[in-house]
């Protein structure tokens, strides 16, 4: 089964603990100000559709690829996302209604 990136993350050795009322993984305060990482709804909606993707193949070079997806993996495909998106609707949004 598939795991989410906040599962895998909490799995780590050096994770803190993870409380109910304050679920938050603070990695990120290790990052220079202007790295971002991409929106967790984004990332949650990749790892969403790629396990759907490779849970309804059988072939085995589609397994492979499916272990290949970690969270380094998900992450930059996230970043990927967001800068097409950003090319694509431009600075302010405009080309959005633009095709």
């Amino acid at each position: 089964k598939a795991l989410r990136p906040d599962e895998v993350l909490f799995k780590q050795q050096n994770a803190p603990v993870r409380y109910e009322e304050n679920d938050y993984y603070f990695a990120h305060r290790l990052l220079p100000p202007d790295q971002k990482l991409p929106s967790s709804d984004l990332l949650k909606a990749i790892h969403a559709y790629i396990s759907k993707f490779y849970e309804r193949s059988e072939e085995r070079e589609n397994l492979k690829a499916f272990r290949s997806m970690d969270e380094t993996a998900l992450i930059a495909l996230g970043i990927l996302v967001e800068e097409s998106a950003r090319e694509v609707l431009g600075e302010t949004g405009h080309l959005a209604f633009l095709e």
